[in-house]
């Protein structure tokens, strides 16, 4: 009987675990095959040459069939932010070496379609490459974590947005009250951290309210320019934590201990909501406007 308890069980978690697959390394689409990892591509297993940033559009669209990536994707993904280059040109060409190199006709396409006024999509059909190494079917435990628990996107702003508004009271409340803080402070021995709690309180403000209107206003850059600031922000929340014993003189001491538990948990928290709203299945592709896109 425990035998059979056990082979149950077992065959379960093996159902459970083949149902969650990553994506290959390696697809074939029609005679060629694109390794995701190198982004080296191959015809009829020969290595076919191809440029870097060629190489990486192709890999950014076959990650995504039937998906438009706009313009605005591709310049994110190829080059950093604040590096001064065509992206115009530089797509155009990007696009046309891929199409070379896969035979693609851009009137009629068979791999890579042009969507007029938004960008690329990739069209061909994928099938998972015959030679993949058996480690690229192992799924880490984080990786699954982290799709099991993504905030949808407006939940995850909605949220973040609360924090950065609580945050917002905190530092507007000590700027109010400053001749209470300053009382505390003395009280407690420290009168000189009234100036930091001064200076820290009116720096924050804006930063909060720059996170606000970014996050608010769902722009594609947001993630990576929290991710940019957290090394600084996170430890700066963690010391603000303690600052409803600022106002213990009119909140007493038992609701200060409280308030500060509670302000101990939002540094993680946004960490956690800011990356539902990045996760690829949460991002909206940037508009990409009035961008010429040329067949080439």
């Amino acid at each position: 009987m425990l035998k059979n308890g056990y082979r149950i069980l077992t065959g379960s978690m093996h159902r459970l675990v083949g149902n969650v697959q990553p994506q290959p390394a390696r697809v074939r689409f029609d005679n060629f095959e694109l390794d995701r990892k190198t982004a080296e591509l191959y015809k009829d297993g020969r290595r076919l040459k191809l440029q870097d940033q060629p190489a990486r559009l192709l890999v950014l669209l076959v990650s995504r069939p039937g998906t438009v990536i706009t313009r605005g994707d591709i310049q994110e993904a190829l080059w950093n932010e604040g590096q001064f280059v065509e992206f115009e040109h530089a797509i155009n060409v990007a696009v046309k070496k891929i199409r070379e190199a896969l035979e693609d006709d851009p009137l009629k396409p068979r791999f890579i379609e042009t969507v007029p006024k938004k960008g690329y999509r990739f069209i061909g059909v994928i099938e998972t490459a015959r030679i993949e190494s058996a480690l690229s079917r192992t799924i880490c435990d984080e990786e699954v974590a982290e799709r099991e628990f993504v905030l949808p996107a407006m939940r995850a702003r909605i949220l973040f947005l609360a924090v950065q508004i609580v945050y917002l009271t905190v530092y507007g409340l000590t700027l109010l009250n400053m001749q209470d803080v300053a009382g505390v402070l003395a009280e407690a021995g420290a009168p000189w951290l009234a100036i930091p709690a001064l200076v820290g309180a009116a720096i924050s403000i804006p930063v909060r309210l720059y996170l606000v209107f970014t996050v608010g206003q769902g722009h594609p850059a947001a993630g990576k320019k929290y991710r940019r600031m957290l090394p600084y922000l996170m430890p700066w929340d963690w010391v603000w934590a303690p600052s409803p014993f600022l106002a213990s003189q009119k909140i007493g001491a038992e609701w200060a201990l409280l308030l500060t538990v509670l302000l101990v948990y939002p540094p993680i928290s946004q960490l956690i909501l800011m990356r539902s709203i990045d996760h690829p299945t949460n991002r909206q592709s940037p508009t990409a406007g009035n961008a010429v896109t040329d067949r080439h």
